[in-house]
């Protein structure tokens, strides 16, 4: 981040710290955000819950959100499942907290294991088109899990995640079903394009290696003009996409 406006959020925090600690529950979620993100130069997860702790505690939605997800993942305070349960319960409004409610009972962490509801809260995260949710539908119709298993299905809510720079995770299941016709008639070139999205991904070099060995070899299977194919298929996707920022 630019220093002139670390500099900037350095002086926010400044004036939301005094207004946070004289009760103003707008300044405790802003400046816990600020800690949160790190926007002045350091990330104090510590600091952050502790004032979102004090904005949730006076009704402030979003940081309810924030506080479930930090108990989620144990950022600033001891991983503890239920008590994520219980904050994301409270900002229920933010599709963040629906999706970790999703989780919980996906996997059975916090609250008892309920597939079913987990697709409920899926679902509803869904309806703001975010990617994760969706993938997490894709993931229960493949196992069969509160829904009879339905690949097609899942293939069609891997696409909604996948779709405008989406999940990587969801680009690569895509690439696994066109090459070996599951849930979808078998194309290599298809495959292609989603493995070499996946494998283009910046921000997770773990999927984006795995998606390159799995692109690797469907290459193998490819012919010269299939491969050609699967090259206009990524520009084209990009093309698209791009004009659809």
């Amino acid at each position: 981040m630019d220093a002139q406006f670390r500099g900037e959020y350095a002086t926010a925090e400044n004036i939301w710290r005094k207004l946070a600690d004289d009760g103003d529950s707008l300044s405790q979620y802003f400046l816990a955000v600020s800690y949160y993100h790190g926007n002045s130069g350091i990330r104090n997860y510590k600091e952050a819950a502790k004032y979102f702790l004090l904005a949730a505690n006076h009704g402030e939605h979003l940081a309810q959100s924030y506080l479930a997800r930090m108990y989620w993942e144990g950022d600033g305070v001891l991983q503890n499942y239920a008590a994520a349960v219980k904050w994301a319960r409270l900002g229920i409004v933010d599709s963040s907290s629906q999706l970790l409610l999703g989780l919980a009972y996906a996997n059975g962490q916090g609250v008892a294991q309920d597939y079913s509801l987990a697709m409920y809260w899926f679902r509803r995260a869904s309806e703001l088109d975010d990617s994760e949710p969706n993938f997490q539908i894709g993931e229960l119709y493949a196992a069969g899990k509160g829904v009879k298993q339905n690949f097609a299905e899942a293939a069609k809510w891997y696409t909604k995640a996948a779709d405008q720079w989406g999940d990587p995770k969801a680009k690569i299941k895509l690439g696994n079903y066109c090459r070996n016709g599951i849930g979808l008639q078998k194309d290599n070139t298809r495959a292609y394009l989603w493995y070499t999205l996946a494998s283009e991904n910046p921000l997770d070099h773990k999927l984006a290696t795995l998606a390159a060995e799995e692109l690797e070899l469907v290459l193998r299977q490819m012919t010269p003009n299939e491969i050609t194919q699967g090259q206009l298929l990524v520009e084209e996707w990009y093309r698209v996409n791009s004009a659809l920022e």
